[in-house]
């Protein structure tokens, strides 16, 4: 039995899925082994996220840029660095294009560095890891760039 449109409020639905979703990952990515189902899962919720991001009249281009990072690492993560590489590429696209903070341009560099060393590319991991602590520098809050220079650290 369907549900009359008016008692749905797609904008509230949206807004509570993206962060949901988004939220989900992480959870997702927290499990110790992942069967393939999971990984399936994991990427699923990941393209979700972005789905309902992009139906909400809030979103900014930050949010999706964080989506393609978020989609960069699921696909590291679960060993599909080919398009691990090309969703780096996207967020550090949006980040330039709408001349983001130096926090999300770091975490696009750290995307495509790796995705670059999960396929093999260890001139353009070097590149990008140089990059994305040179962005990460900039970083003024503390609590914002010790996170960034961890995950920077797993890298290579």
């Amino acid at each position: 039995m369907s549900r009359p449109d008016d008692l749905i409020d797609e904008e509230e639905a949206h807004h509570h899925f993206a962060a949901a979703a988004f939220n989900a990952v992480w959870d997702l990515l927290d499990v110790g082994e992942r069967s393939a189902e999971d990984d399936d899962l994991l990427i699923d919720t990941a393209f979700a996220s972005r789905w309902h991001w992009r139906h909400r009249a809030d979103a900014e281009p930050r949010n999706f840029a964080i989506s393609a990072w978020q989609l960069a690492r699921v696909h590291a993560v679960t060993g599909r660095n080919e398009r691990a590489l090309e969703f780096g590429r996207e967020s550090l696209d949006i980040c330039e294009r709408e001349d983001l903070s130096p926090f999300y341009v770091a975490y696009a560099h750290e995307a495509i560095a790796r995705a670059a060393h999960g396929i093999g590319d260890e001139d353009l991991m070097a590149e990008h890891l140089r990059l994305g602590r040179e962005a990460a520098a900039d970083v003024e809050d503390a609590e914002h760039r010790q996170p960034l220079e961890d995950d920077l650290a797993t890298i290579g």
